[in-house]
């Protein structure tokens, strides 16, 4: 009986020690994962401060996430996320499909750079939407016919109380300030199926893409007063 005993008390702290183990590299490998994946897909430098997502509840916040600017922009940062609560279906990590049931962006900064006629942010979506891009995807999901590619859905995105600095290249990325309205979208990948990692990155940047682009043009005029201090001597930058 002291034999059992003493083995069931080493099973359960070597369960322990396996748990403990999990929990703490979990966050090392979700920071390695996205700076790796991020900066493979945009082509930019990505980089996370830090993770801190339980591997219980499966609930907690991405701090200090970036994304650089693509070449020929001169601001540092395309987007700058100060902090990203998730929520995550433990359960679902083991399955084909893994269900994010939340992703809250609270506070974003964005640096919507304007250079000649194209923006940073259209140019890294054009990065993650290339040709290039879309190869390897081809190639991804022929070599993983004989096995299981791990999609996600996103139940429900949300970015609120954005701000947009409207920078300009030909003024060393300078500009104005703008509101970034709330934005709001439900079951991403769900009708699909599921979307692999890429899709999902092209579908969230499809929206911001819209969501800032939008913000520029309904508040245009009022961006044009804003700048001529600064233009000077820069005419037709706005196409006029």
């Amino acid at each position: 009986m002291k034999f059992i005993i003493k083995l069931i008390s080493i099973l359960v702290f070597l369960g322990i020690i396996v748990i403990a183990a999990l929990y703490f590299s979990l966050n090392k490998i979700v920071e390695k994962g996205i700076t790796t994946f991020g900066s493979q897909v945009t082509r930019t430098e990505v980089t996370l401060e830090k993770s801190n997502i339980s591997l219980f509840s499966g609930k907690g916040e991405l701090k200090g996430l970036a994304i650089g600017n693509p070449k020929g922009f001169s601001s540092n940062n395309a987007l700058s996320l100060d902090r990203i609560k998730v929520s995550v279906d433990v359960k679902s990590i083991f399955k084909d499909n893994i269900l994010i049931k939340e992703v809250l962006i609270d506070g974003p900064k964005i640096s919507y750079e304007l250079a000649g006629k194209k923006s940073n942010i259209q140019a890294i979506l054009n990065n993650i939407d290339s040709p290039e891009k879309k190869e390897e995807q081809v190639k991804k999901t022929e070599s993983n016919k004989k096995g299981s590619q791990k999609k996600v859905i996103i139940d429900l995105l949300t970015i609120t109380n954005g701000k947009i600095s409207l920078a300009m290249t030909a003024l060393g990325g300078r500009g104005a300030s703008l509101e970034f309205s709330d934005l709001t979208v439900r079951g991403l990948g769900r009708e699909k199926g599921g979307l692999t990692p890429e899709e999902a990155v092209s579908v969230i940047f499809n929206s911001l893409n819209k969501g800032v682009s939008g913000a520029v043009s309904v508040s245009a005029g009022s961006i044009k007063e804003k700048t001529k201090s600064i233009i000077g001597g820069v005419k037709g930058i706005f196409g006029e």
